[in-house]
């Protein structure tokens, strides 16, 4: 079991004080109004100081409810005094867990203050800040990074400078739970740059979180221990000390000193009851923590106790899923309990217990759906993804268990329900709300304000690169895109509640069932396999007309390593000083895959594989893995490839697979779009000549009635942006670049304006494409290949194409050669429209590709025999012929 780490994210908040008169009025001036009014001040400052003195938070909110109610009554609606109101009790509703509570009232409180107060008002900022700081305990990372922004914009240049301090808080708190260390360690070094000798025992946990983060346990555990010593000197009741108690448990545990580790989290569990009561977040995390002390002690009987108090301290456990206020900690606890039941069943047999796991895999499936429209960006999406894919891997884990005492082949659509979902959710899941948009009848106004509104945050996200690259500075521009996501958000918020069906629809996840699957794409012939790659497993899911296979291979293998010793092994090809080491690498590699990857499922194999990968399986080429020795002969067009005995092409999901092929067919003859930028040198860009790349798309044109054919300084951005949503074949041959860091630092180029980097189509402008291509050949260097993220896969230029509802993409996994490509492509197409005609179909897209790469391997005396020359290319999506 993986320790779960209650690493505190300090948010802290900015309140505003209330403006109280210091004179006693005369009472026999006083008019019932000024009398209710000043009970709701006194009412007020006492809730304030329960709040910020005693920090009783439940007792601060009795007093601010009575103070609200006679306010209310009295002041108008826009008032500074409500705002304030409103402010303080999301604050008090945020410590208490109540997020989701929490960000309404803040978001109320945001809306008055920038009615009555002017653009840049340090009030405005507080409210920002606070927004932040509620997304932040929400585990909602971006919302908090795009609130903390917009709010760092105003209080900038503040005089108070503690109310900066407190949005590097924020933003350090965001970036731990993004898992980006070294960017919250240098938001809590600002932090304490500013607040110097009065830096908080929580900013102090904070450094001791990002430690963990960089495996530096010893640090993290000095910083963990220094901040509960100011603690408790200063407050020992401090509601922050229990996760601080809780983090020092959790250090020990990562050190093994797990009988220290068990006793800092029974004092945090003890403080926790005592500040927080029996139902609280806090006190679920102290019985999770235990219960993982109690697991690595091996007492598996009393990790499930801990663990079963754990999930009913969670707010409302038996309720409606929308009042567990932090997803990701029901998602520890649900994880934990169903890996504790799976040990009991290795321990003892007792199948019940491998039921029971399942039972919990479902439920949180469920809570997914339910929750699925509270995450409307795409970060946000991705991370819900990231959260929910290790409780698939337990469920599955359960499943294959039982099947295998069973056979009962209904965990087989279990297990394809659980592999699937997690693949279907965030890509599939945002095309599905943007096709809502167009589906439910909204007016044409809104929907013109939505493209606009993405349009404008693509466009933004591009002047940022351009930024990046001219080294300026980026305070504006971040605080800019913040500000448009937000106000797209808003905006998605109104529609979903004014359009009711638009709402409903845009969460519809329509995952396709394992007999729909089988009945559409595994005719006699196919196999399709699904893979899920999880922290301790792997499992293949083998797909035929009428039968399913599970198999489980243990990731005791160096997956990792063999993945990047085969892409090393092929793209080493011209490196020849290391020649023969990476000859060998590739040949180890290509080996021991196909033996952990395929040969498992191989006596089920049809000739046509549809090979939906997971994780950093997306890397492989599976067509260049050997299915047995390669000879010594140094002859590479004899090598065994599982070329040979497959027609292999790729899928992002099943259910993707599906709905891309259900695209409506085209009528008239086929539409060509080839673009070339680099065909011949231009003036300044020598560096980026591609000598064969003009002759690659006039060579390609001639198999069409109608080509376009756009070379050199024709092929802009311009003319791509104007063809591109009609043409039923957009070919580009041009250059790419892929950034394994960011997930939107990604482009291909087009023809040069005086700027070269305002000339580049990227990540968030393909977002923005609708296409009706049947097809999209990325003829560019790495274009499959992108960030990873947990649960989503490779974020990759393909995968935007596959948003903009190209049916199917043919695109690359590393640098390419030009000549070699470019021959590889002419004979694709030649191969796809056979005698450059269409009169008739041609063979499937992925038969096409297959015997375009034979024909490398065969010609021209074997020198482009060697994968790295053929193996880049592969085939994702729809396989039906392109006529």
């Amino acid at each position: 079991m993986p320790t779960h780490h209650s690493l505190l994210i300090c948010l802290m908040a900015v309140l505003t004080a209330n403006q109280v008169a210091t004179g006693q009025p005369n009472p026999a001036t006083v008019s019932p109004k000024e009398t209710q009014l000043l009970k709701a001040d006194s009412l007020f400052q006492t809730g304030r100081n329960y709040h910020l003195n005693k920090k009783n938070y439940r007792e601060a909110l009795v007093y601010y409810d009575s103070a609200l109610h006679i306010r209310e009554q009295y002041l108008p609606e826009e008032h500074r005094d409500i705002a304030q109101l409103y402010n303080n009790i999301g604050l008090a509703k945020a410590m208490l867990g109540y997020t989701r509570e929490a960000i309404a009232f803040h978001q109320k409180a945001l809306r008055i203050r920038q009615k009555i107060y002017p653009p840049g008002n340090d009030t405005i900022g507080h409210s920002l800040a606070n927004l932040g700081q509620a997304y932040g305990i929400a585990h909602e990372p971006q919302k908090c990074i795009d609130y903390s922004m917009q709010a760092l914009a105003i209080l900038e240049n503040s005089p108070a400078v503690m109310n900066k301090g407190s949005v590097y808080v924020n933003l350090a708190g965001a970036y731990l739970y993004e898992e980006e260390w070294e960017k919250a360690l240098d938001y809590i070094h600002k932090a304490k740059a500013i607040m110097q000798v009065m830096a908080p025992a929580e900013l102090i946990s904070n450094e001791g979180a990002a430690y963990i983060g960089l495996k530096q346990y010893r640090e993290a555990l000095e910083h963990f221990q220094n901040a509960n010593t100011r603690l408790a000197k200063l407050a020992p009741n401090n509601p922050i000390r229990p996760s601080i108690l809780s983090n020092i448990g959790s250090a020990y545990q990562l050190l093994g000193q797990l009988v220290e580790a068990e006793q800092w989290h029974l004092d945090a569990l003890a403080l926790s009851r005592k500040l927080f009561g029996e139902q609280h977040p806090e006190v679920a995390r102290d019985f999770q923590n235990l219960g993982t002390d109690r697991y690595l002690q091996d007492d598996v009987e009393g990790a499930l106790r801990y663990l079963d108090s754990a999930r009913a301290a969670l707010p409302d456990p038996n309720g409606p899923f929308q009042l567990i206020s932090s997803p990701d900690q029901y998602f520890t606890i649900e994880g934990s309990r169903t890996e504790a039941l799976i040990k009991a069943y290795l321990l003892t047999g007792d199948t019940t217990r491998l039921r029971q796991a399942i039972r919990i895999t479902l439920t949180v499936d469920r809570f997914i759906d339910n929750i699925r429209p509270n995450y409307t960006g795409r970060h946000a999406r991705e991370y819900l993804q990231k959260l929910a894919k290790t409780r698939y891997e337990r469920g599955l884990y359960a499943c294959w268990l039982l099947w295998q005492r069973s056979k009962d082949n209904n965990l087989l659509e279990t297990a394809y329900w659980f592999i699937e979902k997690s693949k279907a959710l965030a890509l599939y899941g945002a095309m599905q709300a943007d096709q809502a948009l167009k589906d439910n009848g909204l007016p044409e106004t809104l929907v013109n304000r939505e493209e606009n509104l993405r349009a404008d945050l693509a466009s933004t996200e591009k002047q940022y690169w351009i930024a990046v690259a001219q080294k300026a500075d980026l305070t504006e521009i971040n605080a800019k895109a913040a500000g448009l996501r937000l106000e797209y958000d808003k905006l998605i918020q109104q529609i979903a509640i004014d359009f009711p069906e638009y709402n409903r629809a845009r969460f519809e996840l329509p995952v396709r069932n394992l007999l729909e699957i089988r009945q559409k794409h595994t005719p006699p012939g196919t196999t399709l396999l699904h893979y899920f790659a999880g922290d301790t497993s792997l499992f293949i899911l083998a797909i035929q007309a009428d039968k399913a296979y599970l198999r489980e291979v243990p990731n005791t293998f160096s997956l990792n390593r063999q993945i990047d010793d085969l892409i090393d092994g092929i793209t080493g090809y011209a490196d020849s000083l290391y020649f023969d080491k990476n000859l060998k690498l590739y040949k180890t590699a290509a080996r021991l895959l196909y033996d952990s990857l395929v040969a498992p499922v191989a006596p089920w194999l049809d000739s046509v594989l549809i090979i939906i990968p997971d994780g950093r399986l997306a890397l492989i080429p599976f067509e260049a893995l050997l299915t047995g020795e390669a000879n010594r002969s140094g002859n590479y067009a004899d090598y065994p490839y599982m070329l040979r005995k497959h027609r292999i092409y790729y899928a992002y999901s099943a259910t993707l697979l599906d709905e891309m092929g259900h695209k409506s067919e085209h009528n008239g003859p086929l539409t060509f779009s080839g673009f070339a930028p680099w065909d011949r040198k231009m003036l300044g860009y020598e560096h980026l000549y591609l000598r064969h790349s003009g002759k690659e798309i006039q060579q390609i044109a001639t198999c069409f009635q109608a080509p376009g054919v756009f070379l050199a300084e024709q092929a802009s951005l311009d003319q791509f942006y104007s063809i591109a949503p009609v043409a039923n074949v957009l070919h580009l041959s041009s250059h790419a670049w892929t950034d394994e860091h960011s997930n939107e630092h990604a482009f291909i180029t087009f023809s040069p304006k005086a700027d070269v980097a305002a000339s580049n189509l990227y990540l968030g402008d393909i977002y923005n494409l609708r296409l009706v291509a049947d097809l999209v050949v990325l003829s560019a260097c790495q274009t499959n290949l992108g960030k990873f993220s947990r649960g989503e896969g490779i974020l990759s230029l393909s995968r935007a194409f596959a948003y903009a509802r190209a049916k199917s993409i043919v695109s690359s996994f590393w640098k390419v050669n030009d000549p070699a490509t470019a021959a590889l492509m002419v004979a694709f197409y030649q191969n796809l429209l056979p005698g450059c005609t269409e009169s008739a179909p041609g063979p499937t897209k992925a038969e096409a590709l297959r015997l375009a790469k034979f024909q490398l391997i065969a010609g021209d005396n074997g020198q482009w025999a060697h994968p790295y020359f053929w193996a880049g290319f592969i085939l994702i999506g729809d396989n039906a012929p392109l006529r």
